[in-house]
């Protein structure tokens, strides 16, 4: 008479005296695992109609809040350099006057006006001037100005008077050169557009790593859903196996509880891990832009999780140093501060020059011309008639502050702003070498973490095979097997985090080199394969010849 205890194994539990419901019982297990268990969670193919890397990709570069900021602020910065533009443009000026005046007249005036007391004047003015200031600190001027006086007085005509004025000024300290503050502003501004377009990059990098590790997250969520619906269903079909048992009086009443607690714990379970794959899809759907409606409405993930074999440890465990020279060569944040650091010594040079003292040369070469007509020609005719010779103005203005307390706190202040840049430029290089050496390290320990993961669930599939081959002998227990059960469940979630662990640490590493996207004009150029892998280019260029990269 074989012995078999319906749960752990106890010299005082009930003896089943009837071996032929047993070997059913035992057969109908075996065939339960048969089904609950045909290969490793992560072998599912999922449905071609979920998400992919692609769909995320360009939901990124679409619709990720940080990108689209990014953009605005580039608009920002061309905005900014048009206004630095502006101060080289030439400028137009028209000023067009018309007086009517009575003048009060002296007694011998009015004596000689036959008694007038006041005398009416009408003048009638009009300038037009042309200005640009040269990036060298010069400025050029052309001004034409016309007056007409009309006396009102009997027998005179009107006085039409021009002058034609071509002037230049320029400066002998401050603002002289390419140390002039617009110029140096317009440089600054040039660069801080430049620096802008990284930081988009450097955006793009950043949204694309975080929406790629959520999109991992949520595979895994996914895989492990899968893992626990089935350790649910196998926690019911248990219950009503011992159900059954109960009712044919094989197994006692007080087994019941075990079985209930064991589908409670399981029914838990899969509700955790519900919960879980709602909240980082909540994360993935955020990154994406999308709506709370679009986002309760997202597929279930297609991808695949990177199949890197364990050689690959040895086959590129000597590439983390030429993954950080990579790294300082395409990371675009890096490129980003750098241009910001040298738009910020424009500055500052810009500073340091308005501390010089104001020192102008004036010069200005022109004439006079006079005309007395009352004609409608006589409004141009005084431009070309009357002209006795050239006039000659030479000028030397100078401004010499005592104490110039605002352009020196100004450059102090360009010159601090210009320090932080460039500690946090020393700091970004050497946070991105170390961080290259941790994420190839973490690439290689998660490789390893998953093999290891993946032998675990091996050897307890083998432990599995081997408890039921004894339960159909009547050596041990379901509820033996139930524990051993649990064991490989257990496993293959330790499984499927190991996969979702080197998912994340190769997007961490492509993150690290800056090998996410390689910018191409306005679009990106992303190896898809690539994400899944140790492949890296050595240049950006590269990079985009790549036939298997696709443009986004």
């Amino acid at each position: 008479m074989t012995r078999f205890f319906n749960g752990y194994a106890d010299n005082e539990a009930r003896v089943i005296p009837m071996r032929g419901r047993l070997a059913l019982l035992a057969t109908s297990w075996v065939l339960f695992v048969a089904v609950i268990f045909p290969g490793f969670a992560d072998e599912r193919i999922a449905s071609p109609q979920g998400l992919g890397l692609e769909d995320v990709i360009r939901g990124v570069l679409c619709e990720n809040p940080d990108v689209l900021l990014q953009k605005r602020e580039i608009e920002s910065s061309r905005g900014i350099l048009v206004q630095a533009n502006g101060a080289f443009q030439p400028v137009l000026r028209n000023t067009l006057t018309r007086n009517h005046e009575l003048r009060p007249m002296t007694r011998e005036d009015s004596f000689d006006l036959g008694g007038r007391s006041f005398l009416p004047i009408k003048t009638t003015n009009y300038q037009i001037s042309r200005e640009h200031h040269l990036r060298s600190g010069t400025t050029l001027g052309l001004e034409l100005d016309f007056v007409r006086t009309d006396s009102d007085i009997p027998s005179k005509e009107p006085e039409n008077r021009a002058e034609v004025k071509f002037a230049i000024q320029h400066p002998l300290a401050r603002g002289r050169g390419e140390n002039a503050i617009a110029f140096k502003l317009e440089e600054a501004a040039k660069l801080n557009l430049k620096a802008d377009i990284f930081a988009l990059h450097a955006a793009v990098h950043q949204a694309l790593s975080q929406t790629l590790a959520a999109y991992w997250s949520y595979l895994g969520d996914a895989r492990r859903l899968e893992i626990l619906s089935v350790a649910e269903e196998r926690a019911k079909l248990l219950a009503r196996q011992t159900a059954e048992l109960i009712k044919a009086d094989i197994t006692p009443a007080s087994e019941r509880s075990q079985v209930e607690a064991n589908l409670a714990a399981k029914q838990a379970n899969r509700i955790d891990g519900e919960v879980q794959l709602r909240k980082d899809r909540r994360i993935l759907g955020l990154l994406l832009g999308m709506s709370s409606e679009d986002i309760e409405a997202m597929p279930m993930p297609s991808a695949s999780f990177p199949n890197l074999a364990s050689e690959s440890i040895a086959q590129f465990a000597s590439i983390s140093e030429s993954l950080v020279q990579t790294a300082l060569m395409c990371r675009p944040d890096l490129a980003s501060i750098r241009l910001r650091e040298q738009a910020a010594a424009r500055r500052t040079v810009a500073a340091r020059d308005q501390e010089r003292p104001q020192i102008d040369l004036h010069l200005s070469v022109g004439y006079s011309g006079l005309d007395e007509d009352s004609r409608l020609s006589s409004y141009i005719s005084p431009f070309s008639k009357n002209i006795p010779g050239i006039n000659v103005i030479m000028q030397i203005n100078s401004e010499l502050p005592l104490r110039n307390l605002t352009a020196r706190g100004a450059r102090q202040q360009n010159e601090a702003n210009e320090a932080k840049l460039r500690i946090n430029t020393e700091q970004t290089i050497r946070s991105i070498k170390s961080g290259v050496t941790l994420a190839f390290s973490t690439v290689m320990n998660s490789l390893r973490q998953r093999e290891c993961a993946a032998i675990s669930v091996s050897s307890y599939r083998q432990a599995v095979e081997n408890e039921k081959s004894k339960l159909d002998h009547g050596m041990t227990t379901i509820i033996d097997l139930i524990n051993l059960e649990d064991r490989l469940t257990g496993a293959m979630l330790a499984h499927t985090q190991s996969q979702v662990a080197l998912a994340q640490a190769l997007v961490s590493l492509h993150f690290e080199s800056g090998t996410l996207a390689i910018p191409d004009g306005e679009s990106y150029s992303i190896d898809i394969p690539s994400l899944s892998s140790f492949v890296f280019p050595d240049s950006p260029s590269m990079a985009i010849a790549s036939s298997t990269s696709t443009l986004f």
